[in-house]
Formats: C-alpha cells, structure tokens, sequence
C-alpha cells in the first residue's frame, strides 16, 4: 500500500477542513521554542485554537487563531504558522471529535462558546514598551522555565502568583486554550446543556487536579494537549505540506520525531 501523500498547504486551507474550537500544537525551531520544548517536556512549544473559519460567500478567505504569546493575547492568521513561518513551524492539529462537540448548532455554538470564554479569561494587557522592561522579562521568562522544568509548572504557577510575579505568556498558552474548553462546558452544565459527565471529557491534563481552579488549568502544557485521548489528531502540516493523520503514531512519524517518554 502506497504511503498517504499530502497536499500543498494553499490547497488544504482551501478545502475548509478546519473547524471552530480545533486545537493547534506548533512545534518551533528557534531556540526560544526549543527551550519552551525543553521546560515543558514536551515535542511542542506552543498551543492555540481556531477562532474564525472562512466564509466565501461572504469572501472571508483566512483561517484565524486565537492564541497567548509575549505580548498577551493575540488573534493570529494560521499561514503565519504554516505558510510565511514554515521553515520555523511545524504544525500538528487535534479536535475534540465528539458529535455533542461538533455536531449541529448545538454544536457549533459550544465551539464559539470556548472561544467567548477564552477571550472573557483576558484582563490585562502586556506592555513590552520598553527595552528595561524586555530585559526583565526575558531574564524572568528563562527562570520561570528553569523553575518549570524541576518543579512543573502547576508550583511554579502558584509560587508566581503568590508573590505577584508576571507570568511568561508563553508558558500559559496551552493553559489558555484549556480554560477555554473548561469554562464553555461547565457553563453549559451549569445551565442544564449538557450533562456534568461532559466536563470530565475536557480536562486534557495528563494527571488530573484534585480541585480544578483557573491555576490548574492555566497549568496545562502543549504536552498535555498532545497526550490528551479526548483530542484526536487530524492533521500534521511541515514544510507547507498537509497530511492527514489518524493515530498518534503517524502524527509524531510526519513530524520525524518520536513522543517523549
């Protein structure tokens, strides 16, 4: 059997194969990226979510995310990842492929519902106006992550907003996209929607809190997101190529790499 061949990246994004509230995992290259890679454990360095879907009969053409970076929070058009940025990225994408997910309106206004809880969960904006204050930022963002990496990221999460410290944006961004989820689903029960079993399906943390609060779930990383088995994988797109994937296996085998241990 001849091996799946992918398509150019143009073409899928053409296709409309994206849906609302699908997950995006980035795998970076720079050294920025691979430090992130390092203090997280993990074959990702960052995390973001399908905001905006095209609509051509409105002529709205571009797939857009919405995503936590260094400056805050940002709303992203995905070519920048997977077309101007390709040599820097590769790009893995997972869904929530549940029909009471994705299925109908109901569906579809669950998936704008995690947005709209996303873009709720923002207060503040990050200034980065000064050359002192990117020194300091970047001087704090390498021992959060040394910190991240021998103590994990919920306690250093806890010992951050103890003492008032600034989070690295950076280091909440699957946090961000798991708040989302979260918070849409337990609305949604809290309104009678939808069953309390649902919220079980959303918690994509590789080892479960006790007590689920904004700090554990801010404290998931792009790894728990890619171990998550709520999240399928759909997609894997390196080098503007877009492959289809339906295992694990074959996600990590189109990224050349394998699941760290």
């Amino acid at each position: 059997m001849s091996e799946p061949q992918g398509i150019p990246v143009e073409e899928f994004l053409a296709q409309d194969q994206l849906m609302r509230a699908d997950v995006v995992l980035c795998r970076g290259k720079k050294l920025s990226s691979k430090l992130i890679r390092w203090w997280t454990r993990s074959e990702f360095s960052h995390a973001a979510l399908v905001f905006v879907i095209p609509n051509r009969d409105q002529g709205f053409n571009n797939t857009f995310l919405i995503e936590s970076v260094s400056g805050g929070v940002d709303i992203t058009d995905l070519k920048h990842y997977v077309e101007e940025q390709s040599k820097k990225y590769d790009v893995a994408v997972k869904r929530l492929d549940e029909e009471w997910f994705t299925g109908g309106e109901n569906g579809s206004a669950l998936q704008r519902l995690v947005r709209g809880c996303m873009l709720d969960f923002i207060k503040a904006e990050y200034d980065y106006g000064t050359i002192w204050y990117i020194v300091r930022t970047l001087i704090s963002r390498f021992l959060f992550g040394v910190q991240q990496r021998f103590r994990g990221l919920e306690k250093t999460l806890d010992t951050a907003f103890e003492r008032e410290w600034q989070v690295p944006s950076q280091f909440i961004c699957s946090g961000f996209v798991q708040y989302g989820f979260y918070e849409a689903v337990r609305r949604q029960i809290k309104q009678g929607e939808l069953p309390a079993g649902r919220l079980a399906q959303v918690l994509f943390r590789k080892d479960p809190p006790a007590q689920v609060t904004d700090r554990t779930l801010l404290a998931a990383t792009p790894e728990d997101l890619a171990r998550a088995p709520q999240l399928a994988w759909k997609y894997v797109i390196v080098d503007q190529q877009a492959y289809e994937v339906a295992t694990e296996a074959e996600a990590y085998a189109r990224l050349g790499t394998e699941r760290a241990a």
